[in-house]
């Protein structure tokens, strides 16, 4: 399996400093890939009568800013960390979002919530798509509904999007954007009518709040349709197919070097090894009895 060189490229390689969470932070290096040496991962066994050894993922990691040097404990060495390998299938757009969460035609809100003083309901007497929506009964200044995300990426670059539909009100404004990070530009001339608003931004963290929001005091009802999260900077046509990911590796990094090349100069590059998932699971057995590992021999842990 050959790693590109360009990281926008459908090949991505993400680690986790966090590995023990059950949601693991992950974070995008694929740019840290040296792409002319590629990412090889090799399965399986070259004779059926030998045991299968463990699935293997080595590449060779740039590490001239030093962020993975564990230089006095100051940077994280990513030694025993989880990382993946994913294949996004080029040029075809996804929904992060679950349909329901997106599209409402199942007759729910999704997951969607909202501040104090906004009253979220499905309905059917408006959309953009379909024959239902999510109002948005407004009543007060700065509220906001939205729909948590808690798989990110970190660096990953995202658009999400929404159509919104406002209802009749001389001068009213929404806009939609991410909590902590920033808002689109706000339409104040939407009055009875369905337009899409988009905001493009990175991920600083594995969670996020995705929202539609209003500054200005008001009292109104606006509805929410078409609501679209996917990897890029592309605002792409809405869809509720899930976006196109295929993971080919997951394990934890077991070679790492101890100094890198060049202490940190244009020739600071070091091949890591990661191995499979399973393999860490088989060394975290557990031994009983020497009579009860005797007889265990052919047991499938036994084979990492």
């Amino acid at each position: 399996m050959k790693f590109p060189w360009d990281a926008a490229k459908p090949l991505r390689v993400e680690v986790a400093l966090n590995p023990a969470s059950e949601a693991p932070a992950w974070r995008d290096v694929s740019a840290l890939v040296k792409g002319g040496s590629g990412v090889r991962i090799t399965r399986g066994g070259g004779d059926r009568h030998k045991d299968v050894p463990p699935g293997r993922c080595t590449f060779t990691l740039d590490n001239r800013t030093g962020d993975y040097s564990d230089t006095s404990g100051m940077a994280p060495s990513l030694f025993r960390k989880r990382v993946r390998v994913s294949y996004r299938t080029p040029g075809v757009a996804g929904n992060l979002l679950s349909a329901e969460s997106a599209s409402f035609e199942g007759g729910t809100t999704g997951g969607w919530a909202s501040s104090a003083g906004v009253t979220l309901a499905n309905t059917a007497t408006q959309a953009w798509a379909g024959t239902k929506s999510l109002s948005v009964a407004w009543t007060g200044s700065l509220k906001a509904a939205w729909i948590p995300l808690t798989s990110l990426v970190i660096g990953r670059t995202y658009t999400w999007s929404a159509y919104v539909y406002v209802g009749g009100v001389s001068g009213s404004s929404v806009g939609v954007g991410v909590a902590g990070i920033g808002t689109s530009a706000v339409r104040t001339s939407w009055n009875n009518t369905w337009g899409r608003l988009s905001y493009t931004f990175t991920a600083s963290s594995s969670a996020h709040f995705l929202e539609v929001s209003i500054i200005g005091a008001t009292t109104r009802t606006d509805y929410v349709d078409g609501a679209m999260l996917d990897e890029g900077a592309t605002l792409a046509a809405f869809t509720t197919t899930a976006a196109p990911i295929v993971y080919r590796f997951d394990g934890y990094i077991d070679e790492w070097p101890l100094e890198w090349p060049g202490g940190g100069d244009s020739e600071a590059t070091s091949t890591v090894t990661a191995l499979d998932l399973q393999s860490r699971l088989g060394r975290m057995r557990s031994l009983g009895s020497v009579i009860a590992e005797t007889y265990a021999l052919s047991d499938p842990l036994w084979h990492f």
